[in-house]
């Protein structure tokens, strides 16, 4: 699957394995007109993005952006979903920081409030041990989600279900109705075939990236080509053919 841009990699500033360049090197190898270098959020407790290190990340990209005129360079983040009332670890006098906010849900995240540890986190270390969360904790953690949704403008959810089980239609339905894409991601779509065609049947828009850590594996969508064998929903996936329209941009 060929890509216009790929709008959620990671570099050494939170855990992918290589510097900006090295992502960009890749993308404009590939073909790619758009790359977002998008780490981890700030509350992540051992791969988050050090605020400080914003400028300096800024300034490298400003670089880039002059020696590879043909790529557009975006700073943006891979926010975390930290708490049952749809908070993120992107304070609303930070977003103005970032081009492209992707945002989900990771493990090792400090709560928003303790409390979210019991009735939010803890959802998904039940879920490790049993394999499956309870319907309660289910619902929980779709009111978060759609919650999120609402209130910050999320401009790619990242990895539905990933690390915490949700119900994916009133989610993908809440992202259908305030502009944000669903990603499918080029690592992991933890989505069964059930699932996946319940999110179709809603309006929800698309976007397919990478989630490279590594900056060979920038553009590669080959995960997710595998599994849309048998659909045809090119016209649903925002990214293939140009700039998908961030709803962060649109609200700034």
């Amino acid at each position: 699957m060929k890509i216009y841009g790929d709008y959620h990699t990671h570099t050494i500033y939170s855990h992918g394995k290589g510097d900006i360049r090295d992502n960009v090197l890749r993308a404009v190898e590939v073909g790619l007109k758009d790359i977002a270098i998008t780490d981890h959020g700030l509350h992540h407790v051992v791969f988050g993005l050090r605020k400080r290190k914003i400028v300096e990340m800024r300034k490298k990209i400003a670089d880039l952006k002059s020696e590879f005129p043909s790529i557009n360079i975006l700073l943006g983040v891979e926010a975390d979903i930290d708490g049952l009332g749809g908070t993120i670890d992107v304070k609303e006098e930070e977003r103005e920081l970032f081009d492209v906010i992707v945002a989900g849900y990771h493990k090792a995240v400090w709560p928003n409030r303790f409390s979210d540890f019991f009735t939010y986190h803890y959802s998904s270390v039940y879920e490790k041990v049993f394999g499956a969360p309870t319907a309660k904790m289910r619902a929980r953690s779709t009111d978060a989600y759609v919650k999120a949704i609402e209130k910050h403008p999320i401009d790619i959810l990242s990895h539905i279900n990933y690390g915490l089980g949700v119900e994916v239609k009133p989610v993908a339905e809440a992202c259908a109705e305030f502009g944000t894409y669903l990603e499918l991601n080029g690592k992991r779509i933890n989505m069964t075939r059930d699932e996946f065609e319940t999110v179709l049947s809603t309006k929800v828009q698309f976007v397919a990236d990478s989630d490279a850590h590594f900056p060979n594996k920038v553009g590669d969508t080959s995960y997710v080509e595998k599994y849309l064998e048998g659909y045809n929903i090119e016209d649903r996936i925002a990214n293939l053919y140009s700039t998908p329209d961030f709803r962060s941009r649109r609200e700034k």
